[in-house]
């Protein structure tokens, strides 16, 4: 997983919360992420508010971050897709990139991520008068779907959650040029669109807001080999 070390306590709740969501996957998750958790507290002032100068990344910081990251990426967190049954994808879009998290219910029951994604806008994209909420998380759909996941959902249902509720209306909403020729590359593929409160939409929020920062046209030459490792280009 390509995640930069955190450069103070936001963006080290962020990732805390990513990780907090498959800790039931995690054996001694409080005890590994005690570190971590505790230099958030830490960093906070008296009343409450985070200081960067009182974020002080350790080697037993860095560390606890490592495995973690290690522990997201690998067996029993992350799974093997079984092609051909039914898939869930979680998209979400910020103001600063689209994220994008694929999962899918294992022999245990349980939602178990089977790849991530996520990168940075670009270019008009970030012109926001032009790119709507809807718009850009309508973006964030047709990108996850027809671009990176789209070998796996080929051929199987899913159900697509975003946390942007018009967009759980594709169907009936009205729609520009743009949004129309998106709306017809997605109809390609058996997708049930449906609204989770962004609350609730943890792990595809925080790739978001930490995308993946390679160059527009950069390869990815092991992301369909290796389907065990986060797709993160």
């Amino acid at each position: 997983m390509q995640w930069p070390v955190p450069e103070d306590a936001g963006e080290l709740s962020s990732f805390l919360g990513l990780a907090s969501y498959y800790r039931r996957f995690v054996p001694g998750f409080a005890t590994l992420a005690g570190p971590l958790h505790a230099l958030v507290g830490s960093s906070r002032k008296k009343a409450g508010k985070r200081s960067k100068s009182d974020f002080v990344w350790t080697s037993e910081s860095d560390e606890s971050f490592q495995k973690l990251k290690t522990l997201l990426s690998t067996a029993p967190v992350l799974a093997y897709p079984k092609f051909g049954s039914e898939f869930v994808l979680e998209v979400d879009a910020s103001l600063k990139g689209l994220g994008a998290c694929l999962l899918q219910a294992n022999d245990d029951g349980k939602l178990h991520p089977i790849a991530y994604a996520s990168r940075g806008l670009r270019g008009a994209e970030r012109n926001y008068p032009d790119f709507s909420s809807f718009k850009i998380e309508l973006l964030a759909l047709k990108w996850a779907v027809t671009e990176k996941f789209k070998e796996y959902l080929m051929g199987s249902h899913c159900k697509v959650y975003t946390d942007n509720n018009p967009l759980s209306h594709l169907q009936t909403a009205q729609l520009g040029a743009t949004e129309q020729r998106w709306a017809a590359q997605l109809a390609s593929f058996d997708i049930e669109i449906l609204y989770k409160p962004g609350k609730l939409n943890t792990c595809a929020d925080a790739l978001s807001r930490h995308p993946n920062n390679q160059e527009e046209g950069e390869s990815c030459p092991a992301e369909l080999q290796l389907l065990l490792v986060p797709i993160s280009c």
